[in-house]
């Protein structure tokens, strides 16, 4: 198998192996966008970044057969709550390598949850090996208390419901 780079003809075309030594490499990662019955986006605070908040989630896995599986599979590990929907895509988010992830672009894709009744709320377990804590809190508030890249995605998430279409984000 080969791949090609720009107009040059099969000839000059490189193996695989070599191509894809030549193209950027990425992380995936995937998470779901949650609110409770009164619209409030629900997020979980790092056990190990005492002051970072995520949405449930996390990086896919070999073995996972989609971002969608990974979010899923994620959500069960650190809540324990099962997702039987269907994927609905709310946004995108591409981060170029940075210090903490060299020489990997970052790829992101968070899907809608839908609502948490106060059943599922109080049935939520958290993995304290990573999270500590949860709460619902008002968009606005998410702005101040979680990351710059968490709030962005918090507030993506709600233009994308409130509009029916994705948001992209990069950072």
């Amino acid at each position: 198998m080969s791949a090609t780079r720009g107009d040059e003809s099969p000839a000059e075309w490189l193996p695989i192996e070599q191509y894809i030594q030549t193209i950027p490499h990425a992380t995936i990662n995937a998470a779901f966008y949650f609110t409770d019955e009164a619209g409030q986006p629900f997020g979980m605070k790092s056990s190990y970044r005492q002051d970072h908040w995520q949405l449930p989630g996390g990086d896919m896995e070999h073995g996972d057969a989609s971002p969608f599986a990974a979010a899923v599979r994620e959500l069960a590990e650190e809540t324990g709550l099962e997702f039987g929907g269907e994927p609905v895509l709310l946004a995108a988010a591409y981060r170029a390598p940075d210090p903490s992830w060299p020489g990997y672009l970052r790829i992101g894709f968070l899907f809608d949850g839908g609502v948490l009744t106060a059943e599922q709320l109080a049935a939520v377990r958290l993995d304290p090996a990573e999270h500590s804590d949860w709460a619902v809190l008002p968009a606005s508030a998410w702005r101040t208390t979680a990351s710059p890249l968490v709030a962005a995605c918090i507030e993506a998430a709600g233009q994308a419901r409130a509009t029916g279409r994705a948001e992209f984000l990069t950072a």
